[in-house]
């Protein structure tokens, strides 16, 4: 298992299985709604999960629940434009919650 803030690694992974673990701190779509962001603590360039509109059926309460949480993601490792780690998640299965938000933190709203 690999944190998310290891960036350098994720990318050694390139091609591999492997599962990352690490603080869900955004979940965002592109504008058209094709693709759904699972996006960690580090920032931009840092690990990514992404999420095809064609498997969104998969997950049919959406992502909301993951937000502000530590899970694990598995599978395949790829770099996005030679720069950005990533695995494409296809199924819930792929996302392990590991640690439920702080006391007090809002709690996602079922869709």
């Amino acid at each position: 298992m690999v944190q998310t803030s290891a960036t350098d690694a994720i990318k050694a992974l390139a091609g591999k299985v492997a599962v990352v673990e690490g603080r869900i701190t955004r979940i965002g779509a592109t504008p058209s709604g094709g693709i759904t962001f699972i996006n960690f603590a580090g920032g931009p360039g840092g690990f990514v999960a992404v999420v095809f509109r064609s498997d969104y059926q998969a997950f049919p309460d959406g992502f909301d629940k993951y937000k502000d949480r530590t899970v694990r993601i598995s599978g395949k490792v790829a770099i996005y434009k030679e720069t950005t780690p990533q695995i494409v998640v296809k199924s819930p299965e792929q996302i392990q919650i590991v640690e439920t938000p702080p006391v007090g933190a809002e709690t996602p709203k079922p869709n």
